[in-house]
């Protein structure tokens, strides 16, 4: 014999769920459409990331994260970037964050903007979920670690 699960219970169970995940894309993550070719050839236009935040203040970012920045170009106006963090400094006790392209002709970047502050990042790329589907390459693949405001990540001449 079967047994069942009353109605109203599997609906309770159905909305309980419905609202979990609305309240963890609310808060713990979110997805981003990546619209250049800066991040070429990882990233591809169109591809949907899905991103974790964080909150502002946080201690630790590794070289190799793939981030979301929102940053400040002197012309005004916020512009959502998705860019590799390549170094990890302390200026003056703040820490700031070097970020790069993977595609460096097409990337305004760090190279450009200079380093930036913790508070311009809303969060790191962790999987692929659109048209592809997978995990993201793990931070410090191909790029040594760096504790922050360590300069072994910087890139040489900068």
């Amino acid at each position: 014999m079967t047994a069942r699960i009353p109605v109203p219970h599997a609906l309770g169970a159905l909305a309980a769920g419905c609202v979990l995940a609305g309240l963890v894309l609310a808060f713990l993550v979110t997805p981003v459409r990546v619209s250049g070719t800066s991040m070429r050839p990882m990233l591809e236009p169109g591809d949907v990331l899905l991103v974790v935040r964080w909150p502002r203040r946080i201690t630790r970012v590794r070289p190799g994260d793939v981030v979301v920045a929102d940053i400040l170009p002197a012309a005004g106006g916020a512009r959502r970037l998705i860019k590799r963090v390549v170094g990890v400094e302390r200026v003056g006790g703040e820490i700031r964050v070097r970020l790069r392209g993977d595609n460096p002709p097409e990337s305004a970047d760090s190279r450009v903007f200079g380093p930036v502050g913790l508070e311009c990042l809303r969060g790191v790329a962790v999987w692929r979920i659109y048209p592809r589907f997978g995990p993201l390459p793990p931070a410090g693949s191909g790029m040594p670690e760096a504790p922050v405001g360590s300069r072994a990540a910087r890139p040489a001449g900068r």
